[in-house]
């Protein structure tokens, strides 16, 4: 289980829980794969991470069904991450870009972790100490989920905009564009 907590006020102190905000001390990628999993029609994603690996059943949804949800939604996914210099990070980022779906910029001294999706539903983002790795399931790690809701409207357009900044930063090197569909 994934231990989650609201934020409020305060030890003691009656508190107003923020629907739109949701703490997470376990597993912290699983919460923004979940909140994926649940999403209809994803439009754009934005996973940036210093390390890429592909995960099993411990992130909720496997890095195969990202993958096919890429696909089968037609979404664009943006990926930022440092040159791969593993074989797993090599092997995941791969993957990513033969979806047709991505486009993967690689930063040298990418150190932030970040994670933002627009689907049907609406949209969140996730900020956190935890890499878009297997390994991240099993480290303790913290992160925040924020629903573009009430208060977190502004904050998730603040986070995307980070998250589009950094893709497009001037010490990137583009590694993969998205394949073009007809009509697209």
């Amino acid at each position: 289980m994934n231990p989650v907590a609201s934020i409020g006020r305060g030890m003691g102190e009656e508190s107003e829980t923020a629907s739109w905000l949701r703490l997470a001390t376990r597993r912290v990628i699983s919460t923004f794969l979940d909140a994926l999993a649940r999403s209809h029609g994803w439009q754009r994603v934005f996973v940036v991470s210093p390390w890429i690996s592909e995960f099993g059943e411990l992130g909720g949804m496997t890095f195969d069904q990202l993958l096919k949800r890429l696909r089968d939604d037609d979404a664009t996914a943006y990926v930022v991450t440092r040159p791969p210099i593993e074989s797993w990070h090599r092997a995941a980022v791969d993957r990513i870009a033969a979806t047709g779906k991505a486009n993967i910029a690689t930063v040298p001294w990418l150190h932030t972790k970040l994670y933002c999706a627009d689907t049907d539903q609406g949209s969140f983002a996730l900020i956190g100490s935890a890499n878009f790795t297997n390994r991240s399931l099993e480290n303790r790690e913290i992160g925040v989920l924020i629903r573009a809701s009430g208060t977190g409207k502004q904050l998730v357009r603040d986070l995307q905009y980070e998250a589009s900044d950094i893709y497009r930063s001037p010490d990137r090197k583009l590694i993969c564009k998205r394949s073009m569909t007809l009509g697209g």
